[in-house]
């Protein structure tokens, strides 16, 4: 076997086996190889950079085939960079981890788990928002626009939300789309900052504007 095992930063599988394809030798960087080097899993390629940090003179295929690549060689660069988790600050605890698991599942493709786990974040966020309240997330939304909590314009980002997370759990027949998740989880972010990041914010520049008025 000529390859190695990384996290793919196309279809997210952790530790994928990526076949090493070809080398070529870096004109301007020492002892350093650039691979491309396709994922078994999807067949998607990335571009690594290998650094011969012994200098013992091998290349990064034939290391590979004599299992030493993980000894001769340091790994400097991936290419394309897997995303990070999109999460948004000051967020409750019981808020991030529907949401760090939605993440996780829309990089590696996953998009009706994605959906579901947005919806969760939100029927958290809500609870943490008004602890009082219960029923369907729709519910949920209704009493708190009609309390005026929530402002119209957050009120059709839920909603989009909830919708997508409703269709990804119970259509048999159709399987979400990439962009319909990414509308989603952009919706999903927005309310998730104009909820708790901004006020946050606020809250902090107030207290750094009192300590430097005392």
């Amino acid at each position: 076997m000529s390859g190695t095992n990384l996290s793919c930063p196309h279809c997210g599988t952790e530790r994928a086996y990526f076949e090493l394809v070809t080398q070529l030798k870096s004109p301007t960087i020492s002892r350093t190889w650039h691979v491309p080097a396709m994922c078994e899993v999807c067949k998607d390629l990335i571009l690594i950079s290998l650094q011969d940090f012994e200098n013992r003179g091998l290349d990064p295929i034939a290391a590979a085939k004599g299992g030493q690549l993980q000894t001769v060689f340091r790994l400097t660069r991936v290419l394309p960079k897997q995303e990070e988790p999109r999460i948004a600050k000051a967020i409750p605890g019981n808020v991030e981890k529907p949401l760090l698991e939605a993440e996780r599942a829309f990089t590696a493709g996953l998009y009706s788990a994605a959906g579901s786990c947005y919806r969760k974040a939100i029927e958290r966020a809500l609870k943490s928002i008004d602890p009082t309240l219960s029923g369907m997330l729709n519910k949920r939304i209704r009493k708190l626009e009609d309390e005026g909590l929530i402002p119209p314009s957050m009120v059709e980002l839920l909603d989009q939300v909830r919708l997508f997370g409703n269709s990804a759990m119970h259509e048999d027949d159709i399987d979400p789309s990439k962009e319909d998740c990414s509308a989603a989880r952009e919706f999903c972010h927005l309310f998730l900052t104009y909820s708790f990041t901004l006020p946050a914010k606020i809250a902090e520049a107030k207290s750094n504007a009192a300590g430097e008025d005392s």
